[in-house]
């Protein structure tokens, strides 16, 4: 399973895309339809985002009480 950072980039990859398609796009249905898609991706990334920042609140946390989390730190390799 990946971790949320590298989900969080891959969605913040595809909004991008998605804005391209939709600048190049000459259809203006067509363009917002990207446009809708790239935020959808965006709001999925900052979840994403929300996902790891709370994963690293929890690590911190239980390491103050002197417990190993057990989570990978895949965003460290």
């Amino acid at each position: 399973m990946t971790d949320p950072l590298s989900r969080a980039k891959r969605y913040k990859e595809r909004a991008a895309e998605c804005m391209r398609l939709a600048g190049e796009s000459t259809d203006q249905a067509i363009a917002r339809h990207y446009q809708f898609v790239a935020e959808n991706y965006l709001v999925l990334a900052q979840g994403e985002l929300a996902l790891a920042a709370a994963q690293e609140a929890a690590r911190k946390q239980l390491g103050s009480y002197g417990f190993d989390s057990g989570f990978s730190r895949a965003r460290e390799e």
